[in-house]
């Protein structure tokens, strides 16, 4: 998966079953992606909490190249919005105090803020991490989507390949991950509800939300919304189906 920033719940699920990890932080990193923002619930609804880069500066750059912005005081700006809305939540002081050691690191690439945050994400709430995480950009691996991962897979012998979901139909189109010598799998995951401020529950925050209002609890919380992974066949079955 590539370094997003603030991941959802889902994200840390696919952490928590993966023997290793890999950040994909070797492809061409996208202005308008998961990797600059996520979303919080506030009082007046659902908000973006974004990093700031210089858009003239990231064209075809891979994600481990970019920059986070010296111009913009993004820090105190993502903080304050923090503060103003989860302040009075139960476990306020010390997932900000998460957020805020991240920010004082003083970190010059937006990728490796993004790991550091969710590293410490997993810490805190207890997930086994210990040689998990592999950087794709620190591997022999090349080509593009479908022959990338092969490669990523095959360099770390893996036995099975975990993809999200929204990759199917280029892995079908490509074909690539279909005939392997590896178990090819989509992560399924039926989101939890829990308790949040602000009226009706809303899912697909980022995992700050839930840190906020459960703390440690929390990897119970989102791992309970894990579901038996599809195989490439019943994903297949499951698209046609709808379509």
């Amino acid at each position: 998966m590539q370094p997003t920033y603030l991941p959802w719940i889902g994200y840390f699920a696919m952490i928590s079953q993966a023997d290793v990890f890999v950040f994909l932080d070797s492809v061409e990193f996208s202005y308008r992606s998961w990797q600059r923002f996520n979303r919080i619930k506030t009082r007046q609804g659902i908000s973006k909490i974004s990093l700031s880069v210089n858009k003239k500066e990231v064209n075809h750059k891979a994600i481990s190249e970019v920059k986070l912005s010296n111009t913009t005081d993004w820090r105190t700006k993502n903080l304050n919005l923090l503060k103003e809305n989860y302040n009075k939540a139960p476990y306020y002081d010390e997932v900000i105090e998460l957020i805020a050691t991240a920010f004082s690191e003083n970190t010059e690439l937006l990728s490796a803020l993004n790991i550091k945050i969710i590293k410490s994400v997993c810490k805190y709430m207890g997930l086994e991490t210990e040689g998990k995480f592999v950087l794709s950009s620190q591997l022999n691996a090349k080509g593009n989507k479908s022959a990338l991962l092969k490669d990523i897979v095959l360099e770390l012998e893996g036995t099975e390949y975990i993809s999200a979901k929204g990759s199917f139909e280029y892995i079908e189109t490509e074909g690539i991950l279909t005939s392997t010598p590896f178990k090819l799998s989509f992560f399924d995951y039926n989101h939890p509800e829990y308790k949040q401020q602000f009226g009706d529950f809303e899912s697909h925050l980022s995992i700050l939300d839930l840190l906020f209002n459960h703390g440690k609890e929390s990897l119970d919380i989102l791992n309970s919304g894990l579901k038996e992974n599809l195989s490439f066949e019943a994903l297949k079955k499951i698209y046609n189906e709808s379509n």
